[in-house]
């Protein structure tokens, strides 16, 4: 087996070691202003951000998914809660 022998570097070879620095901060970049601490207050400052450019595949796919699954287990409830009261 071959030793592995790191060696320390010198005063002379200090000067060639680059220095590297990082710097951190806590403080997340938003593209919202929070001036007073109020960040959904912040969130409805411009009208114009609020709303998204809708897909229409992803409009028609939510819709399918309202009709197909949500309104038949609402109207199973009511069935259930309309056979509670009169019973």
């Amino acid at each position: 087996m071959a030793d592995i022998v790191a060696e320390s570097p010198s005063k002379g070879d200090a000067a060639d070691v680059p220095t590297i620095t990082h710097s951190e901060s806590n403080q997340a970049q938003s593209k919202w202003k929070v001036t007073d601490g109020d960040t959904a207050m912040a969130l409805f400052d411009d009208p114009d951000e609020l709303h998204e450019d809708v897909d229409p595949i992803e409009a028609k796919k939510l819709l399918w998914k309202i009709d197909f699954m949500i309104l038949p287990y609402l109207a199973v409830c009511y069935a259930f809660f309309y056979i509670d009261k009169v019973c």
